[in-house]
C-alpha cells in the first residue's frame, strides 16, 4: 500500500521546528556534511584525519623510527586499521 503525503514546505519545515522544540529529534551527520562544509579539505574525513595527525606527529615528536610516518601514511589507504 502507498501511503501519499500531501505536505508543504511551510507545513513541513513548522512541524519540523515544533519537533526540535520538544526534544523530539536526533540529527545524524556523516563524513559527508564536514566535508562538505569545510570545502572539501582532507581532515575532515576518516582517513585525511589520520593523515593529518600522522603528519603532526612527525613534526613534534623527536626519535621517531626511520620510515615511522611512511608506513603509517600509506596504511589508512589500504583500510588495515
Amino acid at each position: 500500500m502507498l501511503l501519499e503525503i500531501n505536505v508543504t514546505a511551510e507545513a513541513f519545515l513548522d512541524d519540523l521546528r515544533e519537533q526540535v522544540a520538544s526534544g523530539q529529534v536526533i540529527v545524524l551527520i556523516g563524513a559527508g556534511v564536514s566535508i562538505g562544509a569545510i570545502n572539501r579539505q582532507a581532515a575532515a574525513s576518516r582517513v585525511g584525519l589520520l593523515d593529518d595527525g600522522i603528519g603532526r606527529r612527525e613534526h613534534v615528536v623527536e626519535g621517531l623510527p626511520d620510515g615511522w610516518g611512511r608506513r603509517l601514511h600509506e596504511q589508512p589507504a589500504t583500510g588495515d586499521n
